[in-house]
């Protein structure tokens, strides 16, 4: 089996997915076509812009590649396709033979649901699908939202997986990373672009309402709010419980999760996925998510691996928080428990060999194949008014 993906750029979220493929695949079984140059922002962040492997072709400044890569992708069995210019000049062609192609998607209307309602959009929606319907086409929802926002144009009925990013699993021996976690003090963690919709005030907003004292905020990104910020902590007099934080590399972020007991996920419902989740829970942290991130729905059992609250309620974490404080065995049982999530669930490596599972089924005829949860088990149009009920209660009826 080959398998083709395309996407506008390698970065660290992909590359563990990547690898996997590729080394379950083989050698010239498996492609990743990137598509444009890494933004200047990703890399001021820290990310790496240097991905040295075999699969990785990149067309961004290729004519000729881009020629290549597009008769690749004619001729695989299966092709990804996620985020980049003019999708259709690589897959049109598999659809007209009814090729297995996965369109790989966050959600599309992030900042409203009255985008459902753009004219623009309905019309680039029915050109890059509708007119170019393939029976063989399946949905990647890289967001608990995606299926509901695809369903309102009528698309991919019963056709859509779970899925997502899925950034480096650190193979951790679990006593000694809650040992990491022993301080005098409980260390709680934001990791971020310092933005509106990711709302890192949140956080300090929630702390300063804490009863008790016996913690230390740090928040680790860089953007335009760092000084609104700043000016937050000095008007609470948290100077000496919050720590505001440049960007660091991935390596760096990783390394203050691993010693951090809570780590808090803020962003409303503009955030398509948030792989620091991924990275929090690996690394044994108790996460106090908003329910209007993308990844939320689809990697956290309220009360058993995380904690779900209603975006926006600040008073809501506070609560947790003041509980989390005052009962160390709960935060570290949860801890344990996203780090066995993602060990055991929710990592490329599973995700991987789950998809050549199901694509193999899909070439053979066959759809016997039942997935319960994670990675590539099916999931349903849950309306966004009704996401955070239906996470509390772990309850897929609509």
């Amino acid at each position: 089996m080959r398998i083709i993906f395309i996407s506008n750029y390698m970065n660290h979220h992909q590359l563990p997915m990547s690898d996997a493929l590729y080394n379950i695949l083989g050698e010239g079984n498996y492609y990743f076509i990137q598509t444009e140059p890494i933004e200047e922002e990703r890399l001021n962040m820290g990310w790496h812009q240097d991905f040295n492997r075999k699969y990785l072709i990149d067309v961004s400044r290729s004519t000729i590649k881009k020629e290549y890569s597009r008769k690749l992708a004619n001729m695989a069995d299966v092709v990804i396709i996620g985020a980049c210019k003019k999708p259709l000049f690589y897959i049109a062609e598999r659809n007209k033979n009814c090729k297995i192609t996965f369109r790989y998607s966050e959600r599309l209307l992030k900042k409203s649901l009255l985008q459902f309602f753009s004219s623009k959009r309905k019309k680039v929606m029915h050109e890059l699908y509708k007119a170019n319907f393939n029976p063989n086409e399946y949905l990647l929802c890289a967001s608990a939202y995606t299926a509901f926002d695809f369903s309102l144009y009528g698309l991919y009925k019963n056709k859509m997986l779970k899925w997502g990013y899925f950034p480096k699993t650190i193979q951790y021996n679990v006593k000694d990373l809650m040992a990491k976690k022993q301080h005098d003090v409980i260390r709680i963690l934001w990791v971020g672009r310092y933005i509106d919709w990711k709302h890192p005030e949140d956080a300090i907003k929630a702390v300063a309402q804490l009863s008790v004292k016996n913690y230390h905020l740090s928040l680790i990104g860089t953007g335009p709010m760092k000084a609104k910020l700043e000016s937050l902590i000095k008007i609470n007099k948290l100077e000496s419980n919050v720590t505001v934080l440049s960007a660091m590399s991935p390596e760096e972020v990783r390394g203050y999760m691993e010693i951090s007991n809570i780590f808090l996920f803020t962003s409303d419902y503009n955030e398509g996925w948030g792989a620091v989740l991924n990275e929090a829970m690996n690394s044994g942290c108790t996460v106090i998510a908003s329910h209007a991130a993308g990844a939320t729905p689809f990697m956290i059992e309220h009360g058993k691996n995380g904690i779900i609250y209603k975006s926006g309620d600040i008073k809501g974490i506070t609560k947790i928080l003041d509980r989390l404080l005052k009962n160390q065995d709960e935060t570290k049982r949860i801890g344990e428990e996203a780090h066995n999530t993602i060990v055991n669930v929710w990592n490329a490596e599973n995700a991987s060999s789950r998809l050549i599972d199901f694509c193999t089924e899909l070439i053979n005829n066959n759809q016997s194949l039942n997935i319960m949860d994670g990675p590539c088990s099916k999931t349903i149009a849950i309306k966004q008014w009704k996401m955070y009920k239906v996470s509390k209660n772990k309850k897929d009826d609509l």
